[in-house]
């Protein structure tokens, strides 16, 4: 696990050949759709996004776009655009359906927790959506995603003792 700045944090995952980069980040909620937080993790990405394999990028952005939003946005941050730049820099497809809640803090229903990865993973993904048993009553939903693995699980030979 690295911590590259405050609110993001990578994990390598490196099985011979084939390297897989889980980035997991918290973008504070900017001051209004117009403000560009500079202290903001997201700033940092492309640390993390251009490290050598595969990549799953996930977290709470506290950004709303129609890209993510869906119809229902009628605002879009400023910020948006720093995040859609490393995102579509590294080739990342997003993964969070449009308009999947993904938070729903007194009936205001918003798609701010995202998932991206790489296109090679995104060839294999299975599902990307909410985990409702794991929903232990935040007001953010948990999400899952699985996808096909190229992890070869090796058997120990059994000895007789």
């Amino acid at each position: 696990m690295e911590f590259i700045a405050e609110n993001l944090a990578m994990l390598t995952i490196q099985q011979g050949d084939s390297r897989l980069n889980i980035t997991n980040i918290y973008s504070p909620p900017p001051e209004s759709y117009n403000h560009v937080d500079d202290s903001s993790p997201i700033h940092c990405l492309q640390e993390t996004l251009d490290q050598p394999g595969e990549h799953v990028l996930v977290g709470n952005l506290n950004l709303h776009h129609k890209s993510w939003g869906g119809n229902q946005v009628n605002r879009e941050h400023r910020m948006t655009a720093d995040l859609l730049k490393h995102v579509e820099q590294s080739n990342l497809v997003l993964t969070t359906s449009p308009g999947m809640v993904t938070r729903d803090l007194h009936g205001s229903k918003t798609t701010i927790d995202l998932t991206f990865v790489s296109p090679t993973i995104h060839d294999r993904l299975i599902h990307c959506q909410e985990a409702t048993e794991l929903d232990k009553a935040s007001d953010h939903k948990p999400i899952e995603m699985f996808f096909y693995s190229n992890v070869k699980i090796e058997e120990t030979a059994k000895h007789r003792s």
